[in-house]
């Protein structure tokens, strides 16, 4: 039996994110305590997890650190963007951005 998690399902769950349509970065910010573990789980959960997981996470925060100090990163188009829904959440069309060096 195979069973699969629809991430896009668990993140748009209103008993465990208020305003879950809203993006709002800072929401990660929260207690620990307050958010429920099993409402984002991209690595999977259990003794199956992906064992590359801390590894993801650190090159991820590094990259975006290396990211951020070296450019603005700033939007060329105001346009609002629908998501598609296909397991990930997708957005319906490229979002064009400008890497400016500082």
């Amino acid at each position: 039996t195979v069973l699969t998690i629809n991430s896009h399902v668990l993140g748009s769950n209103e008993e465990c994110y208020d305003d879950w349509s809203e993006f709002r970065p800072e929401r990660w910010l929260q207690d620990k305590n307050t958010i429920n573990p099993f409402a984002h789980v991209p690595f999977g959960i259990g003794k199956r997890m992906c064992i590359g997981r801390r590894l993801a996470e650190l090159q991820l925060q590094l990259g975006i650190c290396w990211l951020v100090r070296r450019y603005n990163i700033v939007a060329t188009d105001k346009h609002p963007v629908d998501t598609l829904h296909l397991g990930t959440l997708m957005p319906s069309r490229e979002l064009p951005v400008a890497f400016l060096h500082r």
